[in-house]
């Protein structure tokens, strides 16, 4: 019998997540929900970076924004009070996460 893809070395979203299984492992705590609001100012920003904390717990690597379901998605912006129309994504221009200092 094989192991589940989430319990392999190389974790894996399934291709659909059922609401029950998303509860526990997904929905973020008081504290990480202030940890995140206090490191960001946007909504966009502050889903993106409690999607990203808690695939980290739950699968142990950071997937790229299109690979997390849209189920868990929607769960979060639930957990976290957000509109459905806050997106999972990133427009940031060059440098804005590490910018380099003039040369």
């Amino acid at each position: 019998m094989l192991a589940s893809i989430d319990r392999t070395a190389y974790p894996r979203f399934r291709g659909t997540v059922a609401a029950r299984e998303l509860v526990e492992p997904f929905t973020p705590t008081v504290g990480e929900v202030g940890w995140a609001r206090g490191r960001t100012t946007a909504d966009q920003t502050f889903l993106v970076l409690v999607i990203g904390l808690k695939c980290c717990q739950r699968m142990r690597c950071f997937p790229g924004l299109d690979e997390d379901p849209d189920a868990v998605a929607g769960h979060l912006r639930t957990a976290l009070g957000l509109p459905d129309v806050v997106a999972i994504r990133l427009d940031l221009a060059p440098g804005a996460l590490f910018p380099t200092a003039p040369v």
